[in-house]
């Protein structure tokens, strides 16, 4: 008894048959080109941009000036410094001026870099100065507190001797009453400056005695 089996006659028949089924490319047909295919892409949705109106667009002012014998645009946001900016480019045309005058035959660049360097070294020297002076204006208003607060001292020394001045007249007044054959004594202390001026007077006192003897 053998024992055939039909494995090897399937896979032929199956293999055979996929053979088959497979489309077979044409070789004179040549590959289609995937780069020559260009696809249009459309986007569908976009996010919308706040656009900014007349009034918060910055408005800008353009002045015409003339700098060593050209014609410059300046840009300015407000159309009232038009002025300022005709003085400077003046200054700055007479500080090229001046330059070519004294260096005839200089290059224009070499005329702006020079004129550039003075331009700062006046800047420097005017900062200078400032600081110099905003030192002293420091130093003055310092002095000027301390003699503020002598003035409110010596004030309030005034008031003091002003109501002195009161109180003495009216204990003269009050002296030189008529008091019907009673000595009234002044049992109230003196102040300082009433001490000190009977001080002055007992000295005075004593020294024309002794100057007498």
């Amino acid at each position: 008894m053998e024992y055939h089996s039909n494995t090897g006659s399937l896979f032929k028949q199956y293999s055979e048959s996929a053979k088959k089924s497979k489309p077979q490319k044409a070789k004179d047909s040549p590959e289609p080109d995937s780069t020559k295919e260009i696809v249009n892409y459309r986007q569908r949705y976009k996010n919308k941009r706040i656009s900014k109106t007349d009034s918060e667009k910055p408005k800008v002012f353009h002045v015409d000036v003339y700098i060593a014998g050209m014609q410059h645009k300046v840009s300015v946001s407000d159309p009232n410094q038009e002025s300022y900016v005709q003085m400077i480019a003046d200054q700055a045309n007479r500080m090229i001026d001046s330059i070519n005058n004294s260096h005839p035959g200089f290059h224009m660049t070499n005329v702006l870099v020079l004129a550039l360097i003075n331009a700062i070294d006046e800047w420097n020297q005017s900062e200078h100065k400032r600081y110099n002076m905003t030192d002293i204006q420091e130093r003055f208003q310092s002095e000027i507190n301390n003699l503020k607060a002598d003035y409110a001292q010596i004030r309030e020394i005034n008031w003091e001797l002003k109501k002195e001045i009161l109180r003495l007249k009216d204990i003269i007044e009050h002296n030189s009453k008529p008091n019907d054959g009673k000595d009234v004594q002044n049992t109230a202390d003196p102040l300082p400056l009433e001490s000190l001026i009977f001080r002055f007077s007992d000295d005075d006192t004593r020294e024309g005695v002794t100057n007498h003897d």
